[in-house]
């Protein structure tokens, strides 16, 4: 009788632990669950031309560069012109200073953060410039 009884009590206590740990690993991916944009998938992005880079930070997406121009004062303009299903199309426009200036390269910093909600695919940009080197479009897209 005695070793019916131990048998039994082992059997229970073997049962119990496999449902606990059972339970608590169901349980585990949900304790951490959040409904919050911090849990959105962080993508990666190539740019082309490759001076160019495209950071993702939850709902905003960062586009940076340098870029020489024919003096130094140049401004600059981004535009957005549409925005669906993942693609943002926008255009760049660099504005020179007015008067004449001498003829000395410059460099533009170039830093502008799009909003969107979704998860963006690709981004493009048209580049309006007085001058003729550099990007005439610019093209990023996740890996």
């Amino acid at each position: 009788m005695k070793k019916i009884f131990i048998a039994a009590a082992l059997a229970a206590t073997l049962f119990a632990g496999g449902f606990f740990w059972s339970q608590s690993r169901a349980q585990a991916p949900h304790d951490h669950h959040d409904n919050s944009s911090s849990d959105k998938q962080e993508l990666v992005y190539t740019c082309t031309p490759d001076h160019f880079t495209l950071t993702q930070n939850g709902d905003s997406y960062i586009l940076a560069a340098s870029l020489e121009t024919p003096t130094p004062g140049y401004s600059y303009e981004i535009i957005p012109v549409e925005t669906r299903s993942g693609r943002i199309k926008a255009k760049l426009k660099l504005r020179g200073v007015d008067g004449a200036m001498i003829q000395v390269i410059g460099n533009i910093d170039i830093s502008h953060t799009f909003e969107y909600t979704g998860m963006l695919h690709a981004l493009s940009i048209a580049v309006e410039k007085d001058f003729n080197w550099g990007p005439t479009d610019v093209n990023c897209t996740h890996q």
